[in-house]
């Protein structure tokens, strides 16, 4: 029976965004505008309830002021 990932990969990601915001003491609406994206748009994403364009995933890690792949911290974990 094949594993449904994304749900879980999309609530580890969301998970990750809000750690990294709130570590940098910087509220959606500031990452909104840091970022370009909507601030529901970033609400939805640390809920794990959207799914994410490339892009959209770039402007959130030049938001946040983090390497890409500081996003995708314990994801892997879950494919295994």
């Amino acid at each position: 029976m094949k594993k449904d990932y994304e749900a879980e990969l999309r609530k580890q990601f969301g998970k990750n965004v809000r750690r990294i915001r709130k570590s940098k003491k910087i509220t959606q609406a500031e990452l909104s505008k840091r970022s370009g994206l909507k601030r529901l748009t970033i609400s939805n994403i640390e809920l794990g309830k959207s799914t994410l364009l490339f892009s959209n995933f770039l402007r959130l890690a030049i938001g946040l002021d983090v390497e890409p792949e500081e996003l995708m911290t314990g994801l892997k974990d879950i494919m295994l």
